[in-house]
């Protein structure tokens, strides 16, 4: 919906992870956010990040990599083994700025009824 509207340029690209090359995105945005289809809250959600030395750092809720994948090793097989099944999504990495030397972002909760339709 959002990228229907006047918001467009704000949304940052989103895929579904079964129908990407996670290799490919992580060339072009260098920072990737694996997120699941039916999350709630943020749970679940990976940052990927390509460093300047061709490693993939893999993070779950903070900055601090917990899986390191090699240049060599195959980081879609990674991924597989950490989302077990569950659908994910995939959204460019947006930085995330800082006042007083302190990450910050802002986030919108949209919640739906349980029609499906947004309050």
């Amino acid at each position: 919906m959002l990228k229907q509207s006047n918001l467009n340029s704000r949304v940052p690209d989103t895929f579904k992870y079964k129908e990407v090359d996670i290799s490919d995105l992580l060339v072009k945005y260098k920072l990737l956010y694996m997120k699941p289809s039916y999350g709630c809250k943020g749970q679940s959600v990976y940052r990927v990040e390509l460093t300047n030395n061709g490693d993939i750092h893999i993070s779950l809720h903070s900055l601090a990599p917990r899986t390191i994948c090699r240049k060599n090793e195959n980081i879609q097989g990674k991924l597989d083994e950490l989302f077990r099944r569950k659908q994910y999504m995939v959204q460019q990495g947006i930085r995330m700025s800082q006042l007083d030397q302190q990450y910050f972002d802002i986030r919108v909760l949209v919640q739906k009824e349980s029609y499906g339709l947004l309050n």
